[in-house]
């Protein structure tokens, strides 16, 4: 008996943990869905990039899915994940960063390019005072972006005036001086850097000037989002090369941010999977060779999420570590359910039974009877109830709703009150009572072994 029941309670334990094991399987592989907030329009770089990372995640089946809103700026899209409103954002650096906002990668570095032609008489950035410059790309960051910058060359940025020129008019409007420069802030080799350069090498070929930030290392130390940066003798191509010969100047990172309630193993596993798929996106997107991982340090300006650090440094949680967890949880869940189980068993009789307690009491109140019946006929009442309560006690014994224990002493009980019937209906029969028989027959009815 005592074996069967262990495999029950055993069989009830597996069974428990098959459906936590099987519940949380299906939680956590099924793919779940990411919000993230990017600006617009779906012809920019990053809103590509973003769709690029959306459809590689789809193909590679992996257990998440990115769901993008476009915004209408990186400051907006900021603010969303500031309040929580998406999972994640695509900011710049050089704008007001979300308090929530930890790193799950770097997308791109973007230096800030200032051009112009020979003979516009713009040498160095005070030589912009009194004139004008094209802000290539999005007009308003751009104003924002030199505005901070002019002072540091005692430049007030109420000095220069900043108007926007489509991108196909930037050559024409430089060689009739309607600007005197033009301003690029993007990837080297992102679009709107490579279609301007490209346009003004084609129009106007050795005559470009590339305008150097002097002291960019002192300005990054006082403005630390910013980065002094060298771009390199030929870093947009051409013959001649573009620029002639290197020149100093200020860059931001656009990062991929998400929220810092973020679970680690999630935000370790997006970052897995955005460096996972870059060498086969860059293929059709040169813009995902551009993504990189972001400082891991603590004193790091934008802080990595504690997820993404543990993939970049080698110390994310192995399969063998997440199924432990799974494991030593549906240990945990089985343990209770099957102890809620059996507590249900032992206190809960099913409709139209008689609770075990209930046995133990009928059984009291029988021994009582017994101890006072003067005739055979209050007698044959008296097993007949005792008849009827040993029918329960084996339908329980059946069912495996008795502890080991209850089942002794009720058995013990229920031997006991059937010796003492014995004993009273053989004193009748023999016209009295033995004396010893009956005194120790009363003496045990009066002190049952109920347990």
């Amino acid at each position: 008996m005592k074996f069967r029941r262990d495999w029950v309670s055993m069989m009830l334990i597996a069974v428990a943990a098959a459906i936590v094991i099987a519940g949380g399987l299906l939680f956590f592989y099924k793919p779940r869905s990411l919000t993230l907030a990017v600006a617009g329009p779906q012809s920019t770089d990053d809103a590509q990039l973003i769709a690029g990372l959306a459809r590689g995640l789809v193909s590679e089946d992996a257990p998440f899915r990115f769901r993008a809103t476009l915004v209408n700026s990186p400051g907006e899209a900021g603010a969303m994940l500031e309040r929580g409103d998406v999972d994640m954002a695509v900011v710049r650096n050089d704008q007001p960063l979300p308090k929530n906002g930890q790193a799950l990668a770097i997308l791109h570095r973007n230096p800030i390019v200032i051009v112009t032609l020979e003979g516009s008489g713009v040498k160095k950035l005070t030589d912009l005072v009194g004139k004008s410059i094209a802000a290539v790309g999005r007009n308003d960051l751009n104003r924002e972006l030199l505005g901070e910058i002019l002072p540091y060359y005692n430049v007030k940025k109420t000095d220069v005036t900043v108007v926007a020129v489509p991108p196909t008019d930037v050559a024409d409007a430089l060689a009739t001086r309607a600007i005197a420069a033009v301003l690029i802030a993007g990837p080297i080799t992102g679009r709107a850097t490579t279609e301007v350069i490209a346009q003004l090498s084609r129009d106007h070929a050795g005559e470009l000037v590339f305008i150097p930030f002097d002291n960019a290392d002192a300005i990054a130390r006082r403005a630390p989002h910013f980065e002094a940066v060298e771009i390199g003798v030929g870093s947009f191509g051409g013959n001649p090369p573009r620029p002639a010969k290197a020149f100093s100047t200020l860059q931001f990172t656009t990062f991929l941010l998400a929220g810092s309630s973020m679970h680690d193993r999630l935000a370790g596993e997006i970052a897995r999977n955005i460096f996972y798929l870059r060498p086969g996106l860059a293929m059709s997107l040169p813009a995902a060779n551009r993504i990189e991982a972001p400082e891991t340090e603590k004193d790091a300006i934008v802080p990595v999420h504690p997820g993404a650090a543990a993939y970049f440094d080698g110390e994310e949680e192995s399969m063998f570590d997440q199924l432990s967890d799974w494991f030593y949880l549906a240990l945990f869940g089985g343990g209770v359910l099957a102890s809620a189980l059996a507590s249900l068993r032992r206190f809960a009789a099913p409709a139209g039974g008689v609770r075990d307690e209930e046995l133990f009491r009928k059984l009291r109140a029988i021994i009582e009877k017994v101890k006072t019946v003067q005739s055979e006929e209050e007698l044959a009442a008296c097993e007949l109830e005792l008849n009827e309560i040993f029918v329960v006690v084996l339908s329980k014994a059946e069912r495996n709703t008795l502890e080991d224990a209850q089942l002794g002493a009720l058995s013990i009980s229920i031997d006991h009150l059937r010796r003492i019937i014995d004993t009273r209906r053989a004193s009748w029969a023999q016209g009295g009572k033995p004396a010893g028989e009956t005194m120790r027959s009363e003496r045990l009815a009066a002190n049952p072994p109920l347990g």
